[in-house]
């Protein structure tokens, strides 16, 4: 074996001991939390604070799978053939992103083998039933999708049909989700029509930026490239939908505290937002991980170079994390009684999230190996 073939077969195979590991360790946390052991008391949750950790990286990656199918459906509808090559990886990505969030909700629950009563005796009038069948169906759709994308079968009718499926799919699950939020009638800051545009901006924004990070480190790591084209028509996609995103902030934040037009309950909240204790994640959010990578999208002297549109897609990624986390903030930091709740998730907690983040690494290092997922030569 070549030396060079050598090396990155050692660097596989480490990355992907690694990442067993770190599932090892994951499962290990997790057992403390079952029902057989202490429960969700291991958690940071409390009556105050029912939803954190686990709840914020649901959300979360339901958001990234939405940039990989959007990209798959755009090559189809709107033929923009230009990101081809990046279509199977998009939906790898997609796929990879629900089995998370799925997963996410499972161990959220407290006890999780009670989740087959959603099949036996739905009910349709809670919206969780709903965001169980999109989520599931979603899967499905993206499951089907990749066999698509990778065995070249299907009629351009099929495709153009699978794609319309697809984005159709994409935004209802974004929006249910939303609504899991939105419907909440005792949360002021939730309950708004806002909740569901908000959430599929800032899924897609995370989705595409995760998807340009992901097909530059597969690029790397298979010896081959995109063409620098794709990237620069993605940077100008991503940006025009950050703007879209930070203009709905904007436009949240305007109601609220505009004198005399925001709710008292408003005013408070924001207030912890802007110069309370969750201040710095809110601030950094908007500044750092919000207008600093559109800043850096837009500039003519520098949006054109793949380290920057890299660097802006990381920030984003990050930015929409902390984002989901504001977001349960929002509507739990201030409690009923009117008291200032506050979470903080527990070692244990960070160490089930980071065995499952390994789960979809591994899980997008082996799709990407089977499938022959590479990059076109230049």
């Amino acid at each position: 074996m070549e030396p060079k073939k050598a090396k990155a077969t050692l660097v596989l195979y480490g990355w992907i001991t690694a990442l067993i590991l770190l599932i090892g360790l994951g499962v290990y946390a997790y057992s403390f939390q079952t029902p057989l052991a202490q429960g969700l008391i291991t958690t940071g949750l409390r009556d105050g604070f029912p939803w954190g950790f686990y709840i914020q990286n649901f959300m979360f990656f339901v958001g990234l799978a939405a940039g990989g199918l959007v990209v798959y459906a755009s090559v189809y509808i709107f033929d923009a053939l230009e990101f081809k090559p990046l279509s199977k990886l998009a939906v790898l990505q997609a796929l990879t992103c629900t089995l998370l969030a799925a997963l996410f909700v499972l161990i959220d629950l407290g006890r999780p083998e009670r989740v087959f009563w959603f099949l036996l005796s739905p009910n349709f009038s809670s919206i969780f039933v709903f965001d169980f069948i999109i989520l599931n169906t979603y899967l499905a759709i993206c499951a089907i999708a990749l066999w698509l994308s990778h065995t070249g079968k299907g009629s351009p009718r099929l495709l153009l049909g699978m794609a319309i499926v697809s984005l159709t799919a994409a935004i209802s699950m974004h929006s249910i989700t939303a609504w899991v939020l939105g419907f909440v009638r005792g949360e002021e800051l939730w309950n708004t029509a806002l909740m569901a545009p908000l959430f599929v901006s800032s899924a897609v924004v995370s989705g595409l930026a995760l998807l340009i990070v992901v097909s530059l480190l597969v690029s790397k790591f298979t010896g081959t490239r995109f063409k620098d084209e794709i990237y620069v028509k993605m940077g100008k996609l991503l940006a025009v939908v950050v703007l879209v995103d930070l203009f709905f902030l904007l436009a949240e934040t305007m109601t609220a505290l505009w004198p005399g037009a925001g709710k008292p309950s408003y005013v408070e909240m924001y207030g912890l937002l802007l110069t309370g204790k969750y201040a710095p994640l809110f601030l950094s959010q908007v500044f750092l991980f919000g207008l600093l990578p559109f800043a850096l999208l837009v500039i003519p002297k520098i949006r054109k170079s793949i380290p920057v549109i890299a660097l802006a897609s990381v920030l984003l990624v990050i930015g929409v994390f902390i984002k989901r986390f504001i977001l349960l903030a929002k509507g739990l930091g201030i409690s009923a009684m009117g008291e200032v709740t506050s979470y903080i998730p527990t070692f244990q907690e960070v160490l089930v999230g980071l065995g499952l983040w390994a789960v979809g690494a591994l899980i997008m290092t082996v799709g990407v190996k089977l499938l022959n997922i590479r990059a076109p030569e230049v």
